[in-house]
């Protein structure tokens, strides 16, 4: 009897050892493929996003070349804005690790942080003296009648001070 129980053991034993090896090999697995796909999703959103980014300049190409303030393109005019200037110094970033609230990285001559209550998140915004710009970010001091212009030189961005600029929205609102 007692053989027979030492066999039991022994045959419950292994059966055990195979058991623990086969989970830790589905486990490894897993793992394995959790690292591939979060490194595919990696390099999909890496292209969405410069694709993203290439069709809004080209977007923005087109519509400075249209030049719609100066034809019955429908516009809204906002009002007047206080503008300020924010650059990846201020952020303590460099321009790699900056998002934007809608997702893009920031740009100079496209990306204007603003009040999304004034200003819906998306729109194409021109300002008088500045340009044509894209509505891609929000600021938590960024309330009301402010638009803050994405710049690179921290030097030019303190240079501009706080300037008054008369704003439209293009299309409707």
């Amino acid at each position: 009897m007692r053989k027979v129980m030492l066999k039991s053991l022994k045959y419950h034993t292994l059966s055990n050892i195979l058991l623990t090896g086969l989970c830790v090999m589905l486990i490894v697995s897993n793992i394995i493929q959790s690292i591939q796909y979060h490194h595919t999703l990696k390099k999909i959103n890496q292209r969405f996003e410069q694709v993203l980014d290439e069709q809004t300049d080209k977007y923005l190409d087109l519509v400075r070349a249209e030049e719609p303030m100066k034809t019955n393109y429908p516009k809204t005019n906002v009002g007047i804005f206080e503008l300020s200037f924010y650059t990846p110094k201020e952020l303590g970033k460099s321009v790699e690790q900056l998002h934007t609230a809608s997702g893009t990285r920031p740009k100079e001559n496209r990306t204007i942080a603003v009040d999304r209550n004034v200003i819906p998140m998306g729109s194409t915004v021109y300002i008088e003296g500045f340009g044509y710009y894209i509505a891609e970010d929000t600021g938590g001091a960024i309330k009301g009648n402010r638009i803050d212009i994405f710049m690179l030189d921290y030097n030019k961005a303190i240079s501009l001070g706080r300037p008054k600029a008369k704003v439209w929205v293009l299309g409707k609102i």
